[in-house]
């Protein structure tokens, strides 16, 4: 197997742990799904995505003021045109935060579609 291959199946199998490990952290959130895209993870409820994991790093929809609070980083995701923060580890690491930062998401795209 060449260096590239092998780094390429590390980088993979690294992948596929942090997914899992989001997967467990959010657990305890209710009808939800996520499906593999090119570049990522989504995470969505009623076809919304209210999450990714894209580039090793989660990231919830979010105003910039919410992002900003928390001393996130925030983006714009221009495949959705959604804004986005990074979920800090310490959110992440905490699956009663990390439930309450997706319930979060999920409400503020839930008032966003309704006000479309």
């Amino acid at each position: 197997m060449t260096q590239s291959a092998m780094e390429d199946s590390t980088n993979n199998a690294n992948r596929e742990n942090y997914l899992n490990y989001i997967l467990d952290q959010l657990s305890e959130l209710e009808n939800f799904t996520f499906r593999k895209m090119i570049g990522g993870v989504g995470f969505f409820r009623d076809e919304l995505m209210f999450g990714a994991i894209i580039g090793g790093k989660l990231r919830f929809w979010a105003p910039k003021a919410c992002a900003e609070k928390h001393g996130a980083t925030s983006y714009f995701l221009t495949e959705w045109a959604k804004q986005s923060c990074e979920v800090p580890e310490s959110v992440a690491g905490n699956k009663t935060v990390l439930k309450s930062w997706a319930e979060r998401s999920i409400s503020l795209l839930e008032k966003a579609r309704e006000w479309a």
